[in-house]
C-alpha cells in the first residue's frame, strides 16, 4: 500500500509541521510549469520518467521580490486548479523541472535520493521574519512529484472553506475529529478532513476552544481559514482511508470518523451550511465519543 511506502518519511516532515502550525494557529511572476497547468485539471495517464529533462537554473528574486511571488501564488495558485499546486501537476510535473521554478523564490532543503522509492524534500517559504516559518514538502517517485503537502495560516483566501466549497462542490467524504491543544483535556479544536477522490485532502480547524457542557462539545463558526493541504495524482485513486492514512498525523490526535458519524451532520447539510461565509453554524460531538 502506498501509505507504507512514504509513511516513514512523512512523519518525520508533516508531524513537526502540524504541531507548529497549530501553535501559531492562534494567531515578478514565473509561468506555470507543464502545457497542462490551466483552470481545470484534466486526468492524464501517469508518465514513465525515462531521462529527465535538463534546465538552465532561472534568476533568483530578491527576498520582497519572493515575497510578492509567494503572496501571488497563494492569490492565483498560478491559475491551475488542484491537486495542481502552483502550477506543479502531481504525477506529471518533473521534479527537476519544479525545482527550476521553486529555487527562484524560495529555499530547498535536500534533494531525491535515488536508494528509495519516495524522496521527500522540503521547500521553505519567503515569510517576514515576525510570520513565522513556513515549509511545504514535496514528495518525489521516479524523477516526478508524486504529491505535495502545505500549510499557508489564513493567508490564501481561496482555500477559506467556504470559497473551497463553492469552488470544488461538495466533498466526497468529509471526517471529523476533536482535538485537545496545548495538553488541556478541559478544553478543544475540532478538526474537519475534506477528500475529493481527484486528489485533494483538506484539514481545517477553527472555533472557539470551550469545554465540554452537559457531555458535549460545541464549536461554532463563520468560516474555517487555515487548511493543511494533502495533493496527489487522481490517477492513483487514492481512497479517502488512504489519504488519512498517507498523509495525516494519527499517532498524536483521535482518528478521524465519518462527519455525519461524530456530528449527525450528513456531507449535502455540511455543504449547504459551510460554503456561506455569512451564517454563523456549528458542529456539535459527544464527548464520549472521544474519551
Amino acid at each position: 500500500m502506498r501509505n507504507k511506502k512514504i509513511r516513514f518519511i512523512e512523519k518525520l516532515y508533516v508531524v513537526t509541521i502540524s504541531l507548529c502550525a497549530f501553535v501559531l494557529l492562534g494567531c515578478s511572476e514565473n509561468a506555470p510549469l507543464t502545457p497542462t497547468s490551466i483552470a481545470t485539471y484534466t486526468v492524464t495517464s501517469t508518465p514513465v520518467a525515462t531521462v529527465a529533462p535538463t534546465f538552465t537554473p532561472l534568476p533568483i528574486l530578491s527576498f520582497d521580490e519572493s515575497h510578492a511571488q509567494y503572496l501571488k501564488l497563494l492569490e492565483t495558485n498560478a491559475g491551475c486548479h488542484l491537486p495542481c499546486w502552483w502550477g506543479i501537476i502531481p504525477g506529471e510535473t518533473w521534479w527537476q523541472d519544479a525545482r527550476r521554478y521553486l529555487e527562484t523564490f524560495s529555499m530547498i532543503i535536500g534533494d531525491v535520493d535515488t536508494s528509495r522509492e519516495m524522496s521527500a524534500v522540503a521547500v521553505h517559504l519567503p515569510v517576514l521574519k515576525d510570520q513565522g516559518t513556513l515549509t511545504h514538502t514535496y514528495y518525489i517517485r521516479d524523477g516526478i512529484v508524486d504529491s505535495i503537502t502545505a500549510f499557508n495560516f489564513d493567508w490564501a483566501p481561496a482555500l477559506y472553506l467556504s470559497n473551497l466549497l463553492n469552488t470544488y462542490g461538495p466533498p466526497d467524504e468529509v471526517y471529523f475529529r476533536v482535538f485537545y491543544p496545548g495538553f488541556q483535556e478541559k478544553k478543544f479544536s475540532f478538526l474537519v478532513d475534506l477528500y475529493y477522490e481527484e486528489g485533494i485532502l483538506m484539514e481545517y480547524s477553527g472555533g472557539d476552544e470551550t469545554v465540554p457542557i452537559n457531555g458535549f462539545h460545541k464549536n461554532c463558526y463563520s468560516d474555517m481559514k487555515s487548511p493543511f493541504i494533502y495533493l496527489w495524482s487522481p490517477v492513483e485513486k487514492m481512497t479517502a482511508a488512504e489519504a488519512i492514512d498517507t498523509f495525516l498525523d494519527n499517532s498524536n490526535f483521535p482518528y478521524p470518523i465519518p462527519l455525519e458519524s461524530a456530528t449527525g451532520k450528513d456531507v449535502t447539510t455540511f455543504y449547504d451550511e459551510f460554503r456561506d461565509s455569512n451564517k454563523a453554524k456549528c458542529l456539535e460531538t459527544s464527548q464520549e465519543l472521544w474519551q
